[in-house]
């Protein structure tokens, strides 16, 4: 059972029209102006513990205390521009399903939170040329992402995917499992400026960068540790990916939370349970580490502070 849900309490029996349930997100929220404020669904069934199913009978409203924490999730790729296909699971299918999680989870905590898309329709769907380089590709898809993440005053924007691997040159879907596994977190990191313009998709070690987004950097070195923490396989890296770049909110993390290619991995990233694992962890760790995340500065001089 979904219910939409906009900056306010919205009672549940509101959503019925004549013994029917509305069906939230029909319609793709950018069609007419991508800078529209995105109505959200929330899934009402999400498990708290085992065998628990979390009643929700309203939508609960912005928590005053954490209005100013606006949080973005992108679900990487779409149909259009289509991820990785690894025995039957599509990326982008399961990227907007551990997005709406992490989005419910959050709503349920009083968190403003906005979603690039709810369902697999690209957000640049009126094809503007947004980077005016003559054509229309995935880069604008990307920079119109961008925008709207800008544009919604976003401090934190978690761009979700999933990772795959082949020790070949591999073109078409995924068909061999092998021991590649675990998350991995990225932020705004390169060694030189000359990695910008290489034309490949750089990994570096945070250690290494020079050039880099701190807030960035900070938050997901921590992440990887609370990930690792909990008994999870995670690791960092610092990368040129077209959205680190642009860095669209103070803080921008690009996750792979699983490798599809790895036949454990698979299980998780497929199933509700693996995903709503994901999803709470990385909830946990906004709402533990929220001062960390939001007040950047502030927590830098409290922690200059300790260490004296």
């Amino acid at each position: 059972m979904k219910i939409k849900r906009a900056f306010g309490i919205l009672p549940l029996a509101a959503m019925f029209v004549g013994g029917t349930f509305l069906s939230p997100n029909k319609d793709n929220p950018y069609t007419s102006n991508i800078f529209e404020n995105n109505a959200h669904t929330i899934d009402t069934t999400i498990a708290v513990k085992k065998d628990t199913i979390l009643p929700v009978v309203s939508i609960p409203a912005v928590n005053p205390d954490l209005s100013s924490m606006i949080i973005a999730i992108e679900p990487g790729h779409d149909s259009t521009y289509i991820g990785s296909r690894v025995n039957g699971a599509i990326e982008e299918d399961l990227t907007l399903s551990i997005a709406k999680k992490i989005d419910s989870l959050l709503i349920l905590k009083g968190y403003p939170t906005y979603m690039t898309r709810t369902n697999n329709t690209r957000m640049n769907i009126n094809n503007v040329d947004v980077n005016k380089d003559g054509c229309v590709n995935m880069r604008d898809d990307i920079d119109t992402i961008s925008k709207y993440i800008k544009s919604v005053d976003a401090k934190l924007a978690i761009i979700i995917h999933y990772g795959a691997y082949s020790a070949k040159k591999h073109f078409g879907p995924y068909r061999e499992f092998n021991s590649v596994n675990g998350a991995e977190f990225y932020f705004y990191g390169i060694l030189n400026k000359k990695q910008l313009t290489d034309g490949v998709a750089n990994y570096n070690h945070p250690e290494d960068c020079k050039i880099y987004s701190a807030s960035s950097m900070t938050v997901a070195k921590e992440l990887t540790k609370f990930y690792n923490d909990n008994g999870m396989t995670a690791r960092v890296w610092g990368s040129d990916f077209r959205i680190l770049c642009d860095n669209p909110a103070e803080v921008t993390i690009l996750t792979e939370f699983k490798y599809l290619t790895n036949k454990k991995d698979f299980e998780k990233a497929t199933s509700k349970e693996g995903q709503l694992a994901d999803a709470k962890l990385v909830v946990d760790f906004i709402d533990k580490k929220r001062d960390m995340i939001f007040n950047p500065k502030s927590y830098a001089a409290n922690l200059e502070k300790k260490l004296k």
